[in-house]
């Protein structure tokens, strides 16, 4: 299964990890197989609860096939394109990942990490983890993911973004991954 979820998060798959509350809650159907033409566009992912024991996994795709999911919260999470933000003079990168919901939630939080890929592709290092979140609305645009360029070096960048959300009393996890983009932006 971690072999599973590594290729999708790889390949630019929006990924959803959800918990089951229970032993009863295990999900043991075969998953269906997911077609992923779709790589590198922007996927929402859907928020899925958490519990105690296990883990299933759910990756959102175009076409609306799922693999594995449980309970679904009001939420969804949304990736946006990394890019050179305007605000710094394009002298950063950065993206502005998004959750709407259909109903205001007791808490929104989101905490991405941006990524810049070395060695042809083969290697993502971390270049920095952003946080932020409200409470008691419906949407949060997370807009402080900046990392600065040191250099105009071509560089591949994308980002990984973790919401959480509660909401009646559950907390709610989503995982999204933006597609990957170059600019004359190295650190």
């Amino acid at each position: 299964m971690k072999k599973i979820i590594a290729a999708l998060v790889t390949a630019g798959v929006a990924v959803a990890i959800a918990l089951p509350a229970s032993p009863a809650m295990a999900v043991t159907e075969e998953a269906p197989s997911v077609d992923l033409s779709h790589v590198g566009e922007q996927v929402p992912g859907t928020f899925t609860p958490t519990g105690p024991q296990g883990f299933t996994a759910k990756a959102a795709t175009p076409g609306g096939a799922h693999i594995l999911a449980a309970e679904y919260g009001p939420c969804k999470l949304y990736p946006s394109v990394v890019h050179l933000r305007a605000s710094s003079g394009y002298g950063t990168v950065g993206n502005k990942p998004y959750t709407k919901c259909d109903v205001p939630v007791t808490s929104i939080h989101q905490e991405t990490k941006i990524y810049k890929t070395a060695f042809f592709g083969s290697v993502n290092l971390d270049q920095g983890t952003y946080s932020g979140g409200n409470r008691g609305v419906a949407n949060y645009t997370q807009k402080n993911v900046d990392r600065r360029c040191d250099n105009q070096l071509s560089t591949t960048w994308f980002a990984v973004t973790d919401g959480t959300v509660v909401y009646g009393g559950k907390t709610y996890y989503s995982e999204v991954i933006s597609s990957h983009e170059t600019y004359n932006c190295g650190t």
